[in-house]
This record gives structure tokens, C-alpha cells and sequence, in this order.
């Protein structure tokens, strides 16, 4: 991240970390993670019955 940053940004570190979550966990984060998961689910699920 930091090399694309150097790259797009004309040299600004772009500095980034990681975290792997796995199946069947999720990334929450926050109040906010929560809310986005919510909504990604319930899209999905209306997607499924068009």
C-alpha cells in the first residue's frame, strides 16, 4: 500500500495495516461495520428473490 500510495499520491505514504478474518467471521469494526453488513445482507437477500 504504501509503494501505490508513493505512486497515485506523488509520493505520499499511504500507510495501512492488516487483519485476516476468516470464515465464517466478519470484519464489524465498528457501529458502522455493523450497519453496512446489515444492509449488504438484506440487498443480497432481496437480489435472491428477483
Amino acid at each position: 500500500m504504501r509503494e501505490a500510495g508513493r505512486i497515485v499520491l506523488d509520493g505520499f505514504d499511504l500507510q495501512s495495516d492488516a487483519k485476516v478474518i476468516r470464515h465464517p467471521d466478519r470484519y464489524m469494526g465498528d457501529d458502522r461495520g455493523v450497519e453496512m453488513w446489515g444492509r449488504v445482507v438484506r440487498l443480497a437477500r432481496e437480489a435472491d428473490r428477483q
